[in-house]
């Protein structure tokens, strides 16, 4: 690196599963190279302000269009609104004094990138799913470093951009998996649906209390039910069941939960399966049937073949399947052990760490010489 200082722009935000890879990536630069300047650029409706106005790092807000899963009308209007994102991020990224721009996918890190491209810029991305988004299958053309979780995304990209490098997960998750407190008595599941909550997984959970037999009437539940849900309304329910419950509404400090964990019920975005197998925690999958390009059901599929989680497509989730499921697993703490197990004993590897290694050649790199490296 010169010694001018460099500044690195993170496009994310929008979900937490576009948002915290970013952060995860962002702490790595700042233990490895301190001398980087780590900015963010995320929506204007997302929750990346909240959460990073937490952290040492700048937010900066951009009003981005979204095209895809809208309307013919509210499409054309949003590619009319392109052209202006782009020259916003433009002007961004000369306020920013911006050496790189790494993307995290979904539509904000289409302008960013397009415009860094545009200025000259070396842009990299992050592909955390089984199967790519359309911004970042489009963004990959431009990119000179393409860092996939999953080895079945590498099908959709240039193979010598790509690098495995793992989700990045930030550092109070991968250091609260190596203190694991294994409370087998009581039995405790975990159930969220991801940042943004899933009323599917609320109300499937509900159903399933009075179904609840043998070793599974006597689990604690630790429940994220989203902004959307009734607090109140859920906590009742629970009462009513004399089900030991403790409902949130967001869970800051996740990593605990996780450690208390005997089984977890959520969706499977990339995040939610980079935690899994960090912690090495079965899991009831209930993948997002309105993902882009059904991706959460590849993501999903990439545990169970490792015998590690169970899939239940939305249009079979009912109380009935789910109590079904959890009666048979808390009855039978060998197979939740299975389950456990399959994950194999290698400790995954420190994902965020090696993009940032991997990025900081990117400064003074003309051409793409791309090695191949795989670190899980």
């Amino acid at each position: 690196m010169s010694e001018k200082r460099k500044n690195v722009l993170i496009a994310s935000g929008g979900t937490g599963g576009h948002l915290f890879p970013g952060i995860a990536v962002a702490e790595a630069f700042q233990e490895l190279y301190p001398d980087v300047q780590i900015s963010f650029v995320g929506t204007t409706r997302g929750l990346e302000e909240k959460t990073l106005s937490k952290t040492p790092w700048p937010f900066f807000a951009l009003a981005v269009p979204k095209i895809k899963g809208q309307g013919k009308k509210d499409k054309l209007l949003a590619l009319i609104k392109l052209p202006s994102a782009m020259v916003k991020a433009a002007l961004l990224l000369q306020k920013t004094s911006t050496d790189l721009v790494i993307g995290i996918g979904g539509y904000l890190a289409w302008p960013v990138s397009i415009a860094a491209f545009l200025l000259g810029k070396p842009v990299a991305i992050i592909e955390p799913n089984a199967v790519p988004g359309l911004s970042n299958r489009m963004l990959s053309k431009i990119a000179r470093r393409i860092f996939l979780a999953f080895p079945e995304a590498e099908k959709y990209f240039e193979a010598k951009k790509c690098m495995m490098s793992g989700n990045p997960l930030r550092k109070a998750l991968r250091e609260a998996s190596a203190f694991q407190k294994n409370e087998k008595n009581p039995f405790t599941l975990f159930c969220f649906g991801g940042s943004l909550g899933a009323k599917s997984l609320n109300q499937a959970l509900l159903a399933s209390l009075p179904l609840l037999t043998g070793a599974a009437k006597t689990i604690r539940i630790v429940h994220q039910v989203g902004k959307a849900e009734n607090l109140q309304q859920i906590e009742a329910e629970y009462k009513r069941y004399q089900q030991e419950a403790t409902v949130l509404e967001f869970i800051d400090d996740i990593a605990s939960v996780y450690q208390q964990a005997s089984l977890v019920l959520a969706r499977s975005g990339a995040g939610t399966i980079a935690e899994l197998k960090l912690f090495k925690k079965p899991a009831i999958l209930v993948p997002y049937p309105f993902a882009a390009d059904n991706h959460q059901h590849e993501n999903a599929v990439h545990l169970e073949k490792k015998g590690a989680a169970i899939i239940i497509p939305q249009e079979q989730l009912t109380g009935d399947v789910l109590a079904m499921h959890m009666n048979r697993l808390f009855s039978s703490p060998a197979l939740l052990e299975k389950m456990e197990m399959s994950f194999g004993r290698e400790q995954e590897q420190n994902a965020a760490a090696h993009i940032a290694e991997e990025c900081v050649h990117l400064f003074t790199e003309q051409k793409p010489q791309i090695k191949r490296a795989h670190c899980f």
